[in-house]
């Protein structure tokens, strides 16, 4: 399915994150949600949440999603398949290809799961 048949307010909100926008990114969670990504641990809570965007705000000068697909298997299950480019502060960016599966409530995150191997923006 194309991700422009992901629901408007999804893509506001990586709109928002890519604009480094967090305080309107960090409105599409709710309080209680966690995120995972990769190996970590899960990040519960909007304000670890945010902290944990506020880690990569610092350590990338550009992040930009771009949803290439886009399902919803069930009512508030999403998964989504996309590339995002990733830039360090002096280096040329990297497009690495990415997925997640959300569950939401509303308009608002419940718990997030991304997978994307990160190693080839850190290579030197």
């Amino acid at each position: 399915m194309p991700a422009l048949s992901a629901p408007r307010w999804i893509r506001d909100y990586y709109a928002a994150l890519d604009e480094r926008d967090l305080e309107t990114a960090m409105t599409y969670f709710a309080p209680e949600a966690s995120m995972k990504s990769n190996h970590n641990d899960p990040v519960v809570g909007s304000e670890a949440i945010a902290a944990q965007f506020k880690g990569m705000f610092d350590l990338f000068s550009r992040v930009d999603h771009e949803l290439l697909s886009f399902w919803e298997p069930e009512p508030d299950v999403y998964v989504f398949e996309m590339n995002v480019t990733w830039e360090r502060p002096g280096r040329e960016p990297v497009v690495l290809p990415g997925a997640a599966v959300c569950r939401g409530s509303g308009e608002r995150w419940v718990e997030q799961v991304v997978y994307a191997d990160l190693a080839p923006a850190f290579a030197e």
